[in-house]
């Protein structure tokens, strides 16, 4: 009894505590054999928040979705396990809806911050069911080399990103960031 209460202190200590389970349940459909029927229901949930991700942040960036597939399909020597097209990509969204795969992070991240500040009871089934869900999605968030190609588009906009950032690290004292070294020696 001790161990699962230390467990379940720790997994509800802190978001990170709770983020645990999601990366071992990633790396535990990462191992499963690819034709089994488990890796392929839960790749499939990861596969459709890909996909989810790309359509919504299309549909508010105007790019304009048009179709959602999730039927994989052979492509030369690749499986398109997913995709969506559009109507309207241009150097404006192109970015911020080929890499809206990432935004799978913050929200999980978000997912462990509420359950961990809202822990009235301690664990329960739905943790389980939550990492059962968040692993796949974990695995599949990462954008695909089509994502990145497609993010390209919109060279002006990083491009001005990276000047920015630059500059304003050109124009300001940053010292205070590397503050926390004296403090630790």
């Amino acid at each position: 009894m001790e161990r699962y209460s230390a467990l379940e202190n720790f997994l509800l200590a802190s978001p990170g505590g709770y983020l645990v389970p999601m990366l071992v349940m990633a790396f535990v459909v990462r191992m499963l054999p690819p034709r089994s029927l488990a890796a392929s229901l839960l790749r499939a949930v990861g596969v459709f928040s890909h996909e989810l991700f790309h359509f919504a942040v299309g549909y508010l960036t105007r790019a304009r979705p048009i179709g959602m597939t999730l039927i994989p399909r052979r492509e030369g020597n690749q499986i398109i396990l997913g995709s969506v097209e559009f109507e309207r990509l241009t150097w404006a969204n192109a970015w911020a809806t080929a890499l809206a795969p990432l935004l799978a992070l913050p929200v999980l991240y978000a997912l462990a911050s509420w359950r961990t500040t809202n822990q009235v009871g301690g664990l329960a089934f739905e943790d389980l069911a939550w990492w059962i869900l968040a692993g796949p999605i974990v695995l599949h968030c990462w954008p695909s080399r089509a994502d990145w190609r497609i993010a390209l588009i919109s060279w002006p906009i990083v491009g001005l990103g990276l000047l920015s950032t630059a500059l304003y690290v050109w124009t300001h004292d940053l010292s205070f960031l590397l503050a926390w070294s004296s403090v630790a020696s």
